[in-house]
C-alpha cells in the first residue's frame, strides 16, 4: 500500500468519524432544544400510528378501510438528512443498534376550524347560538432512539401550534389557548423496557390509545398521559395493564391528574388504574381458525372515589367473496360513581349495534344506540368511542336514543374499473337523537340531527400527506335553522432522520 492510500484511508476514517460526531450533536441538540424551549414541561414517546385514533365524530368504524379514523400518515420515503447527507447512512450502520436505529421526525399540521352551534338547551333569554373560528399552524418534532440490547429505548415529542387567523371574538376552537394564542409543550418523554412480544413496559409521559382512553387527535395536539403500563401479546389475546397518574389534554400545555381532568373541582389528586384484553382468533393458532373475523375487546377503567366504566366491544368481520363483505358489531359501557363520590352521585349504561354491507370500494352503515335514563355517559379521557359519533354531535346524553346510516367509499377501489382516484376516501352520514333529558336543569331536550360529508386524501406521489375536509350540518329542536360545522385540515410527515 503506498504512502497515498494510507493517506487517504485515513481522511475517509477521519471523515466518517468526523460525521459520527456530527449525528451525536445534532441528537444532543435537539434534545436540549426541547428542554429549553418548553422548560415548563418535559414529555415523551414517539406517535404511535395506530388505527383508532377517534378523530373527533367518527368513532371505531372499520379500520381496514382507514375512512372515518384515518391515522396520521406514518413517515414514508427516505429519511432526509440520513440518506442526502455523504456518508451518514454509511457511517450510522457501523454503530450500535440504539444509535442506528435512532429516527427524527417532523409533523406539520394546518387546521382551519369554522362552526356555528345553538346551546342545548335553549337559554331563557338572550342568544341561542355561539360562533368559533380559527387557522393554527404547528405540528411537531419527535425523536426516538432504537433498541438497547433489544431491550430498551426513549425519546421525546416536542408540539406547538400558533395562530395563524384568530379573531378574538370567536375563541373556544380547541385549536389554540385560551384567547387565541399559541403554545409549545413537550408532550411526551417516555423509556421503554421489552421482553419480545411477550411484555413492553413504558413509563414517563406518553400516548394511550385502549378504547375508552385514547389519543383525540382531532385538534393540533393531541391527548398524552403521565403513569407506567405493561403490554403485550401471548398468541391470540393482546394485554395492557397501567396506572395513569395525570393527561395532558388536547388542547392544554399542562398535565392534571385524572380526577381533575374528570371535573373533580375539590382539589383531590386521584389517578387511574386501567386494563384491557383484546382477543383476535386469527392472531392465534390454527385450531381458532374457524373463529377467524372476530373481535373481543373488553376494557375495565377505574378512577378511586371518582367513577369506574367497563366496556365491552365485540365485533365480528367475514368476507363473502372477492367483491362481498359483511361485518356486525355491538357495545356495552356500565359507568358508576365510586366510593366518596368526588364528582357526585351518578349511574349510566350505554348499548350500541352496528352492521355493515360492503361491495368492492363502497360500504353501508346502520347503527343504533341507546343510554341509560340517569345520566349521560362521561368521556373525559379521550374521543367517545360509541358507534354514532359524528362530527359535532355524541349521541351519548341520558334516555338519548339514536340512529345512524350512510356509507363510505373508496374512489381507488375495484368499483368501476374505469374511474379511480387513489387514495381518495369519501363518508356521507347522518345521525338521530331523541328522548333526550337535561339532567341539570331537569327538562326534556328536543331532536338533534346532524349529516356529516368527510373526504380524506392521501395523494401516492407525495408520501406522508394527508387532507381532510370535514363538514356538517346540525339541526336542534325546536329551532328550525340549520347549524354548521367545517374543518380543513392538512397534515405533512417528513421523516428527517
Amino acid at each position: 500500500m503506498t504512502k497515498g492510500e494510507v493517506r487517504n484511508m485515513r481522511s475517509d476514517r477521519s471523515w466518517r468519524r468526523g460525521w459520527g460526531l456530527r449525528a451525536l450533536v445534532l441528537v444532543v441538540g435537539l434534545l436540549a432544544w426541547f428542554a429549553e424551549s418548553v422548560a415548563a414541561e418535559r414529555a415523551w414517546d414517539a406517535y404511535r400510528y395506530q388505527g383508532a385514533e377517534h378523530y373527533e365524530g367518527y368513532g371505531p368504524i372499520e379500520e381496514q378501510l382507514e375512512v372515518n379514523n384515518p391515522p396520521v400518515p406514518t413517515p414514508v420515503g427516505r429519511r432526509l438528512l440520513r440518506e442526502y447527507i455523504p456518508g451518514v447512512a454509511e457511517e450510522m450502520r457501523k454503530w450500535p443498534a440504539f444509535f442506528r436505529d435512532l429516527s427524527l421526525n417532523l409533523h406539520f399540521r394546518s387546521y382551519y376550524f369554522n362552526r356555528e352551534l345553538p346551546f342545548r338547551p335553549p337559554p331563557p333569554s338572550g342568544p341561542d347560538n355561539f360562533n368559533q373560528e380559527a387557522w393554527a399552524l404547528g405540528g411537531w418534532v419527535g425523536v426516538q432512539s432504537g433498541w438497547l440490547l433489544d431491550t430498551f429505548r426513549a425519546g421525546a415529542v416536542g408540539y406547538t401550534t400558533q395562530p395563524a387567523y384568530a379573531p378574538a371574538d370567536r375563541d373556544g376552537t380547541g385549536l389554540l389557548g385560551p384567547g387565541q394564542t399559541g403554545f409549545a409543550v413537550v408532550g411526551q418523554a417516555y423509556g421503554q423496557l421489552k421482553y419480545q412480544e411477550y411484555a413492553l413496559l413504558t413509563g414517563g409521559r406518553y400516548l394511550v390509545n385502549q378504547g375508552f382512553v385514547n389519543p383525540q387527535d382531532n385538534r393540533m395536539i393531541p391527548n398524552t398521559f403521565e403513569g407506567a403500563s405493561l403490554s403485550g401479546v401471548f398468541g391470540p389475546v393482546e394485554y395492557y395493564a397501567g396506572y395513569l397518574t395525570a393527561m395532558k389534554t388536547r388542547t392544554a400545555d399542562s398535565f392534571a391528574n385524572m380526577a381533575a381532568v374528570a371535573g373533580v373541582t375539590t382539589g383531590e389528586n386521584r389517578g387511574m388504574a386501567i386494563t384491557t384484553l383484546n382477543f383476535d382468533p386469527a392472531a392465534g393458532p390454527a385450531a381458532l381458525s374457524t373463529l377467524a373475523g372476530l373481535q373481543i375487546f373488553v376494557g375495565n377503567y377505574f378512577v378511586p372515589d371518582v367513577f369506574n366504566t367497563l366496556y365491552l366491544n365485540p365485533e365480528y368481520r367475514r368476507p363473502l367473496n372477492d367483491d362481498w363483505r359483511i361485518g356486525f358489531g355491538v357495545q356495552f359501557l356500565d359507568q358508576q360513581s365510586v366510593r366518596q363520590q368526588l364528582r357526585g352521585s351518578f349511574s349510566t349504561w350505554h348499548v350500541g349495534a352496528r352492521a355493515e354491507l360492503g361491495w368492492r370500494g363502497l360500504t353501508f352503515l346502520a347503527m343504533m344506540s341507546v343510554t341509560g335514563p340517569n345520566s349521560g355517559v362521561l368521556a373525559p379521557y379521550g374521543g367517545w368511542v360509541g358507534y354514532i359519533s359524528l362530527i359535532e354531535t355524541d349521541f351519548n346524553l341520558a334516555n338519548e336514543k339514536a340512529w345512524e346510516t350512510g356509507f363510505t367509499y373508496d374512489w381507488g377501489g375495484t368499483t368501476f374499473k374505469n374511474f379511480k382516484i387513489p387514495g381518495l376516501w369519501t363518508s356521507i352520514l347522518y345521525a338521530e337523537g331523541f328522548d333526550i333529558r337535561a339532567q341539570a336543569q331537569n327538562v326534556p331536550v328536543g331532536k338533534r340531527r346532524e349529516a356529516d360529508l368527510f373526504t380524506v386524501w392521501r395523494l401516492p406521489q407525495v408520501p406522508g400527506m394527508q387532507f381532510r375536509f370535514l363538514a356538517s350540518m346540525i339541526q336542534q329542536e325546536p329551532q328550525t335553522r340549520l347549524f354548521y360545522d367545517f374543518r380543513i385540515i392538512l397534515d405533512l410527515e417528513i421523516p428527517l432522520f
